[in-house]
């Protein structure tokens, strides 16, 4: 497993002095030059050695070499609107960014107090990337509304237990497309869609890389992350920022126990939430669609 505390992929290095010397000399250069607006700044908090000296337990699955992204020569298609009739009838609203070959494919689940607008960034660097995208407004949010489900914030509640029925079919609708690799799924998960992330991951064995974004995992019961936490060992990608309530904890709770070897953790100074990172860290969407394409 990987800790990067600036947002950037950690160069590795085997000797332990070396890295001590590196990193002394960078708090003097930083104290000297300290980031311009926009910049991360380095997490001053030392990983737990658990989590870069020890080797991965042997039921961990075995470390691959990463893939890196090989942006298509062929074109993009334009992004698609999706509509699928919830069980209720809802009409829930999403897109579908196709990559312009068969390939792997990542859910995008968006945060609560936003809509699936702002994963348009990511989606179309994936796709760009040889990775298809997909997201979809939750019920209450965005144009997923209708005269009983018009507010996910007022009524949340009440329209929170429908949202698993509704990612499903989300997930039966992707596996119908031609151009898909069922085999290769991923899932982005930010704050409640975070929740929504890891519930789909224990439910469904296809989901082969999860990344947990600004998330503490509200709304959910312990036992849920218990039995994540114990039945599935795949890699996560977890981000957060320090100062952003319980998001930090739970991402280093998880990151401790995770045991894939191509799991990474990244934590950002500050308090900015979401995908409002991507405005912290121009090369935040980068990172992501390298990590994808190094576990799918």
């Amino acid at each position: 497993m990987e800790l990067d505390t600036v947002g950037r992929p950690r160069r590795r290095t085997g000797v332990i002095a070396l890295v001590a010397l590196i990193a002394l000399a960078a708090s003097h250069a930083l104290a000297a030059n300290p980031p311009g607006p926009g910049t991360p700044a380095p997490v001053v908090t030392t990983p737990p050695p658990a989590a870069t000296t020890t080797a991965p337990p042997a039921t961990a699955t075995p470390a691959v070499k990463p893939r890196p992204p090989v942006a298509s020569t062929k074109p993009i298609p334009p992004p698609a609107p999706i509509e699928i009739a919830a069980a209720d009838g809802l009409k829930l609203h999403g897109t579908y960014w196709a990559a312009p070959e068969r390939g792997p494919v990542v859910l995008l689940l968006h945060q609560c107090n936003k809509d699936r607008r702002v994963w348009e960034p990511l989606a179309l660097a994936l796709a760009a990337n040889g990775i298809h995208a997909f997201a979809f407004d939750f019920r209450g949010i965005g144009e997923s509304v209708n005269a009983e489900n018009d507010s996910f914030p007022q009524y949340h509640d009440a329209l929170w237990p429908s949202f698993v029925d509704d990612v499903d079919r989300m997930m039966s609708f992707m596996r119908t497309l031609p151009d898909i690799d069922v085999d290769r799924f991923g899932v982005v998960g930010s704050a409640c869609g975070g929740s929504q992330a890891l519930l789909l991951s224990v439910r469904d064995p296809k989901v082969k890389a999860i990344c947990f974004f600004s998330t503490a995992l509200p709304w959910i019961a312990a036992t849920d992350i218990t039995q994540f936490q114990l039945n599935r060992s795949i890699p996560m990608l977890l981000i957060s920022s320090e100062g952003d309530r319980e998001a930090p904890s739970k991402s280093r709770m998880l990151f401790d126990q995770g045991r894939d070897p191509l799991t990474k953790l990244i934590q950002y100074k500050g308090d900015m939430h979401g995908t409002e990172l991507f405005t912290q860290d121009p090369g935040l969407v980068d990172s992501m669609v390298r990590w994808f394409a190094s576990v799918l």
